[in-house]
């Protein structure tokens, strides 16, 4: 499939999807996060899901195979990815939208997942108010991605340098803390949770994109890095809301 153009504001690895599409519909992370929703799924195999920043639906199609009455939808801001993703999921509830624009979600949604998304922004939590807009008043979203469990937030920016003029800047996999973060959850008055998560398997470097992350070998460990050479913290973040707030 021929790769587009770059919208304004989105980032080469956005659409790495439409030329690999095998790597974005099985990531690594897809079996974690779907473990971790195994109990309520298993209580509740009807409920209704929302994906935010669904990519080709991969995520979805797996959830879908386990509990085939689970009532998903997924949204992407790139349409030209949406039109592509229903091409490989004819039938699945894929839409463009925004999490910035709740406007543009469904609505009344029993769990919102945001996988890799958050890092995207220059704001910490700028995503949460749209996610929470598009649940039930129980809703359980369930963010996973980089955050730096050290107190240091680290904001991206990547571009590719060589012979001639440099790349464009973009937008990298910014580094919130969990204290940072937790902050902005206590002052909303939301119950969260975090689990860590090492990589569950080796990730080969197939790309030159310079977010594209693969394994290395760190302390005797296998990490997760890229082009910025920064080491991978991931971790998921169950929120909630509650009436008191705080964590498990």
């Amino acid at each position: 499939m021929a790769r587009p153009e770059l919208p304004p504001g989105s980032r080469s690895i956005d659409l790495n999807c439409l030329g690999e599409p095998d790597r974005a519909l099985d990531k690594p992370h897809f079996t974690a996060v779907i473990d971790l929703l195994g109990p309520f799924l298993d209580a509740n195999p009807s409920a209704s899901l929302l994906d935010i920043g669904c990519s080709l639906g991969g995520f979805l199609q797996q959830l879908c195979a386990r509990w085939p009455q689970l009532r998903c939808t997924g949204i992407d801001v790139l349409p030209q990815v949406v039109d592509y993703a229903r091409e490989l999921q004819p039938g699945m509830d894929l839409r463009v939208g925004n999490v910035l624009d709740p406007a543009t979600l469904p609505r009344n949604q029993d769990i919102v997942t945001l996988l890799g998304v958050h890092s995207i922004f220059d704001e910490p939590l700028v995503w949460l108010d749209g996610a929470l807009s598009a649940g039930t008043p129980q809703v359980r979203l369930v963010v996973f991605g980089l955050f730096n469990p050290e107190d240091v937030d680290t904001l991206v920016r990547v571009r590719r340098s060589g012979p001639g003029t440099p790349g464009e800047w973009q937008s990298g996999w910014t580094l919130w803390s969990r204290r940072t973060v937790e902050a902005g959850l206590r002052e909303r008055g939301l119950w969260w949770r975090w689990t860590a998560l090492a990589p569950p398997r080796t990730v080969s470097r197939w790309s030159e994109d310079p977010l594209h992350s693969w394994s290395t070998e760190v302390d005797g460990q296998q990490r997760l890095i890229n082009g910025s050479q920064l080491i991978h913290q991931h971790a998921v973040l169950e929120i909630a809301r509650c009436a008191h707030g705080g964590s498990t």
